[in-house]
């Protein structure tokens, strides 16, 4: 049985049933902590788990698993798939953040966009900072449904962007384009182009597209005598 679906059982029909520490999951379950924590945040990406104020992160009910998911058959997550439903989430976020962004959180998405440089050129993935890029566009967006379903996607966002970063880490070209794409989305923001930024977040998701094609049918050059199938994420139980 998957860990996300050991972590439920005994608990399921109890509605705000109280999730245990960290810690204590980690020990009775045998995993780390990072695990832990993984399994939580896929959890209440399905709707199964929330954090309460005073509370901590607790149990719904059972109607809460007849929830959308983002996933395809046998648990994966087909990274282009997402990245076409990002086409039109982003391109709408950086109109609207363009149209109703306030000096404060334009300088939010400035500073992110200047930390994803940061990372990589200290040896990181710019993971997290690329995540954060977005999420301060959608801030700016100010609509509060688009923040909701990109919250939602988050385990789904985090690991896209991990094959999207990695297949740029192992091209120059790929990277370099990646920090023009970004770089146009901000700028248009900045200078309050609505349609400047709909148009270049439109243009880096359809190019992200172009790469992982490009990305994935070298790799299955690669693994063809192996048997693999290139293009999918599995998800971690």
């Amino acid at each position: 049985m998957p860990l996300h679906q050991r972590f439920l059982r005994g608990t399921r029909s109890v509605s705000s049933a109280r999730v245990r520490r960290p810690a204590r999951l980690a020990q009775q379950f045998g995993v780390s902590r990072t695990v832990i924590r993984e399994v939580v945040s896929r959890l209440k990406s399905e709707g199964l788990v929330e954090t309460r104020q005073g509370s901590g992160t607790v149990v719904l009910g059972p109607n809460a698993a007849n929830t959308f998911r983002i996933s395809a058959p046998g648990g994966g997550i087909e990274v282009r798939a997402v990245q076409e439903v990002r086409c039109g989430l982003e391109s709408e976020m950086a109109a609207l953040a363009a149209s109703r962004r306030s000096e404060a959180q334009n300088a939010r998405i400035q500073r992110a966009l200047r930390r994803i440089a940061d990372a990589v050129a200290d040896g990181g993935n710019g993971v997290a900072e690329d995540i954060a890029f977005h999420a301060a566009i959608a801030e700016a967006a100010a609509n509060p449904l688009m923040t909701s379903l990109l919250d939602f996607i988050g385990r789904a966002l985090h690991d896209v962007i991990t094959v999207t970063r990695a297949n740029e880490a192992v091209r120059a070209d790929f990277s370099r384009q990646v920090e023009l794409e970004h770089a146009a989305i901000a700028e248009a923001i900045d200078r309050r182009d609505v349609e400047g930024a709909r148009a270049a977040a439109l243009q880096h998701m359809q190019a992200s597209i172009e790469r992982i094609t490009i990305a994935e049918a070298q790799r299955g050059e690669r693994l063809e005598t192996q048997g693999s199938r290139p293009g999918k994420v599995q998800s971690n139980p």
